[in-house]
Formats: C-alpha cells, sequence, structure tokens
C-alpha cells in the first residue's frame, strides 16, 4: 500500500514540475517580443553622435555631455542632472585553458 503513495507522489510532482517549466517557457516565450519591441518609457531619449547607425559606432566627448547636463529638459534628480554617460567596449578574450 506505502508503494502507491509514493508512485502517486512522485508521479504528481513529476507532472507539476512539468507544467511549471512549461508555463515557465511560455512566459518567456510572451515577454521577449514584448521587451524588445516596447519602447520603454517616453522620458528617456538615447543621444548619439551624429551619422552613427547604433550605439557602437557612436562617440560623444566628455564636453558634449556637460552640455547634454545643462540642456533645458533634462529632469535632474537630487540637484544632478538624471543622465547616464556609458561607455561600450568590445574586446576578445580568449577562453582560458581552450586552445583554437
Amino acid at each position: 500500500m506505502r508503494a502507491c503513495w509514493v508512485e502517486a507522489i512522485v508521479a504528481v510532482l513529476g507532472i507539476g514540475g512539468i507544467v511549471g517549466v512549461f508555463v515557465a517557457m511560455l512566459a518567456m516565450a510572451h515577454g521577449s517580443p514584448v521587451t524588445l519591441v516596447s519602447p520603454g518609457s517616453t522620458d528617456n531619449a538615447l543621444i548619439r553622435r551624429a551619422g552613427s547607425s547604433s550605439e557602437m559606432d557612436s562617440a560623444i566627448s566628455l564636453d558634449h555631455v556637460q552640455v547634454i547636463e545643462d540642456a533645458r529638459g533634462v529632469a535632474p534628480k537630487n540637484g544632478l542632472p538624471l543622465i547616464s554617460p556609458e561607455v561600450v567596449v568590445i574586446a576578445a578574450h580568449p577562453f582560458i585553458g581552450h586552445q583554437l
């Protein structure tokens, strides 16, 4: 009799695990396109150099960052302009222990 309960519990937990993984996969399948298509907040702006086609080939000097900080319409936070000047660097690093 005890063996029947153990088998039943294992079966219920197995089916529950499969359903949980299936729900998680469906959530990711639905959420990924929504995340990539959604423009985000209309209060955010991405500023790139003129003529650049993406963030990767754009460069803004520190002098230009100062101009953007002082521009009218930049939201303040704690008395400072709410901007985030970021650097994107692509660097090739070899895998440790792997030879090509």
